[in-house]
């Protein structure tokens, strides 16, 4: 392994700390400066990101569409939501609400009932209140 990086010394040449071969858009050239390096990466990505696609809208229009599930957009009943708070798991981290799932799962009917009213609202509202 050592010779292959000696032999990649030889090719290219011993490096400053810090420097970068890069393609310069004349030819080779090595970059110090670190403001360089980063706006020849940036030109590099802007031709190579930034180009007009040839879409064949023909092709797009071929491709066959799936059937919409509008049950889906149902309310979820208190059965549903039962089963998914049965489904939790004890002793987990609680997500993004910070509620633990033993909250949920042990909170009685009257928890159960306000959650399931607040979830209808945000539902039907589309956000929640």
């Amino acid at each position: 392994m050592k010779g292959f990086y000696n032999g990649l010394k030889k090719v290219w040449g011993p490096m400053k700390e810090g420097s970068v071969n890069l393609k310069s858009t004349d030819g080779m050239e090595t970059f110090y400066d670190g403001k360089r390096v980063v706006a020849r990466w940036s030109e590099h990505f802007q031709k190579l990101l930034n180009v007009p696609g040839d879409i064949d809208h023909e092709a797009l229009d071929n491709i066959p569409q799936r059937i919409t599930k509008t049950s889906l957009d149902e309310i979820s009943t208190m059965a549903e939501m039962a089963r998914a708070i049965a489904g939790l798991k004890d002793g987990k981290a609680p997500g993004g609400d910070g509620i633990p799932a033993e909250v949920l799962m042990h909170g009685g009917d009257i928890l159960f009932s306000r959650l399931h009213q607040l979830i209808t609202n945000a539902w039907e509202m589309g956000s929640v209140p």
